[in-house]
């Protein structure tokens, strides 16, 4: 059994750019290094050059890696290694190490999930039953309820995913991510005046904002949604956000396929110490929001 050393590479947000990918190679000798840049196991958004949010590592959460065939649940990672990265000083990157079995053959295929906690099932998938050309696929859960903090979204709901192949067993291993959650960002939510404090937020709408996603590792480019819920609740008291207003409050979504047009609503139900309030916005042809996967969607909604 080998050591992998593995570099990891993480993207910066953009509103309207999408999505770069940096490279921070790192050597060492008889493993495979993992190394990310941009964030490590714990994610936050960093501080904007202008719409572009750079996402910074930290260690409050393991990432998943699979080799080849492997499959896992949180629970049982069956040779897999779920581990803590560990970010360097200015979080841009993160690095480990980690136990391999080399495998025969040409081709040595590894798969990232962070945060472990995101995982529900990482399986092989054979739709032809023919055994030739399985696909790595993924199921992976966007929580229903999340606490965001300041400047950023949950980490448990920043769901990224990497994969990386090489001809020979490698030493070292360059992931670029991917994200498999959609961000959304309250610019600001303006309650009348003489309000108590916001403590909390639900998010409702005839469209499915949590639950479970699927991701096909060898068809990029694509999440698709599963099973979940038309809501979602941003503990803004819990993240340390409360106040008699919100500012820059985000959050993470299932992506949309479509954007929110005719037909389509965000109702915003806004929890204080001793009272409710609520903002329904629907959308039309001419008033759109689209949430892809990656990319910050902001609004702002004012209750006064």
């Amino acid at each position: 059994m080998l050591l992998i050393a593995v570099v990891l590479f993480f993207p910066a947000f953009s509103c309207k750019e999408g999505i770069s990918v940096d490279v921070y190679p790192e050597t060492a000798e008889n493993l495979v290094r993992f190394t990310f840049g941009g964030t490590a196991t714990k994610t936050e958004f960093g501080s904007p050059d202008g719409n572009v949010y750079p996402v910074l590592w930290t260690d409050s959460q393991k990432v998943g890696i699979f080799y080849n065939s492997q499959v896992g649940s949180p629970e049982d990672n069956y040779g897999a290694q779920y581990v803590f990265p560990v970010p360097a000083a200015d979080r841009m990157t993160a690095a480990f190490t980690a136990p391999f079995m080399p495998e025969e053959g040409s081709r040595h295929v590894f798969y990232a999930i962070s945060p472990l906690c995101s995982l529900g099932w990482m399986g092989n998938e054979d739709r032809d039953a023919d055994g030739i050309n399985e696909s790595k696929v993924v199921y992976a859960e966007i929580p229903v309820d999340q606490v965001p903090v300041a400047g950023s979204c949950d980490e448990k709901a920043q769901v990224i995913v990497a994969r990386r192949e090489y001809p020979d067993f490698p030493n070292e291993v360059e992931m670029p991510f991917t994200h498999l959650s959609a961000y959304g960002k309250i610019n600001s939510l303006i309650l009348p005046e003489g309000s108590d404090e916001i403590v909390g937020v639900l998010i409702e709408s005839n469209r499915w904002l949590s639950g479970e996603v699927y991701y096909n590792y060898d068809k990029p480019g694509n999440v698709s949604f599963n099973r979940g819920d038309k809501y979602l609740y941003l503990d803004v008291n819990s993240g340390g956000l409360k106040g008699k207003s919100l500012k820059d409050v985000f959050f993470a979504c299932v992506p949309q396929a479509e954007p929110f047009s005719d037909g389509d609503y965000l109702k915003f139900t806004v929890y204080t110490i001793g009272d409710t309030w609520e903002k329904t916005v629907s959308f039309t042809e001419d008033r759109t929001l689209t949430f892809n996967a990656g990319h910050i969607s902001s609004f702002s909604l004012d209750a006064s």
